[in-house]
Parts: C-alpha cells; sequence; structure tokens
C-alpha cells in the first residue's frame, strides 16, 4: 500500500510504501508441542529503510537492500526487558517499640528513697524512651507522699509527682530518658518517717522516641532529695 503525504500547497512531500514482514516465532507450533505453547504470540521484527535526507521512512522486507540514499533501521513489537533499577531508599521507621509494667499496692510508704512500685523489663534497643508514669497513693501525713522515675543502673531520681494534700492523690511524671539495652525503667514512691500514707496501685509506661545514637548521653537532669513545699492539711 502507497500513502503519498501534500503540503497545503499540493506539492509532492513524501511517498511511503509499506509493507510488513513477519518472522515466524522459534516456537512455532510442530507435533507434539503442546496448544498453550501454540498461543504464543511470535516474534515481530520490522525492517524500514529511512531516507538520509528527508527522513521519510517505508517499510521492506528483512533481505531487501535499502537505497544508497537510505540507510536501513529494524524494531520489534517488544522491547527486551531493561536493566534493574537502582535500590530504593530506606523506608520510615516503624511501629514504636514500647515497655509497660502495672502493680496493684496496699504497701505503707516508708521515707525518701521509698520503695520500687514498677519497674519494666529490660531494654532491647538503646535510645530515648518516653516515659509516662503514676501511682494512685493515699495521703495520710501532711509531709506528703512523692513518686520518681529512675534506671535500674543509676537509682537517681529524675522526675518527681506528688502532693500534699491529704487523701487519695495522683502522683504522675512524664519524661525523656536515654538508656542502653538491657537496663530497664523503674518508678518509686516514698512517704515520711511516720509510715502512714500508703501506696495504692501504679502504672508505668516506656516507648522508644530517638535513635540509639543518643544512648550514651543520658540527660543530666537527676535528683538526690524530694522536693519540698508547706504541707497543706485537709
Amino acid at each position: 500500500m502507497n500513502i503519498f503525504a501534500k503540503t497545503t500547497n499540493g506539492k509532492m512531500l513524501c511517498c511511503v510504501s509499506f509493507a510488513c514482514l513477519f518472522v515466524a516465532s522459534a516456537t512455532a507450533q510442530q507435533p507434539g508441542i503442546s496448544a498453550d505453547a501454540s498461543r504464543t504470540p511470535a516474534v515481530v521484527t520490522i525492517f524500514s529503510c529511512v531516507d538520509n535526507t528527508t527522513g521519510a521512512m517505508r517499510i521492506v522486507g528483512g533481505t531487501t537492500a535499502c537505497k544508497s540514499t537510505e540507510h536501513k533501521i529494524h524494531w520489534n513489537q517488544q522491547g527486551p526487558q531493561g536493566p534493574q533499577g537502582p535500590i530504593g531508599q530506606q523506608g520510615p521507621p516503624g511501629i514504636s517499640v514500647g515497655l509497660s509494667s502495672a502493680i496493684s499496692g496496699g504497701v505503707i510508704l516508708p521515707a525518701f528513697p521509698g520503695v520500687l512500685v514498677a519497674q519494666s523489663a529490660q531494654v532491647a534497643t538503646s535510645g530515648t524512651y518516653f516515659i509516662s508514669a503514676s501511682a494512685l497513693v493515699d495521703v495520710e501525713d501532711t509531709n506528703g507522699v512523692f513518686s520518681y522515675d529512675t534506671i535500674a543502673s543509676n537509682g537517681s531520681p529524675f522526675q518527681f509527682g506528688g502532693s500534699t494534700l491529704i487523701g487519695a492523690q495522683q502522683a504522675s511524671i512524664t519524661d525523656a530518658i536515654a538508656v542502653n539495652a538491657g537496663d530497664s525503667f523503674q518508678l518509686w514512691c516514698s512517704g515520711s518517717d511516720n509510715d502512714t500514707s500508703e501506696f495504692l496501685n501504679a502504672g508505668l509506661t516506656a516507648i522508644l522516641i530517638n535513635s540509639a545514637s543518643d544512648a550514651n548521653n543520658r540527660f543530666q537532669h537527676s535528683r538526690t532529695h524530694r522536693p519540698t513545699g508547706s504541707a497543706k492539711v485537709r
């Protein structure tokens, strides 16, 4: 089939003659080959002679010799598989690592350093952890009841929570502590020398919020004594 293309002024621009050559697949069905194999698409190679001046193409057979003013090209309907792409970027961090502990009490609270009321399991991943801890206490002494968080390898208080109000009170703490793997988080409660206030229940949660590179830079905010304040009587 010939296709003639003309410009708007009626002059001949190019003439393209089309012919198709289909190269049979090397896996063409023969006796003994399954029906599924016969349905494999044949590989089709298309040959063309391209005019060196105008770029006009004409489809030719695989054995056709192009003119001296042309060069021959060919292509397949389906190209070869491309090279393996580059490795993708590291994905975002997964679900946070966390630890928790909860305990019921009914324990009389001695003076500072008091008693251990909650302790997490050992940390498996070094890093900085967000701490949320609280203890329900029955304050029966105007000196109050205080709780504090720490780590097993240190023992010194980090943050304090508590009250000097008589009656049932919530002693809560939020903190951020960098720790090494193998350590654990603790919650302590202390009363006074009168031994009248009582710990009722407590809970502690630690969630990993930063990388292990911070684990050797523990926050320097520990205290050696609980806070003091004016006592309030119910």
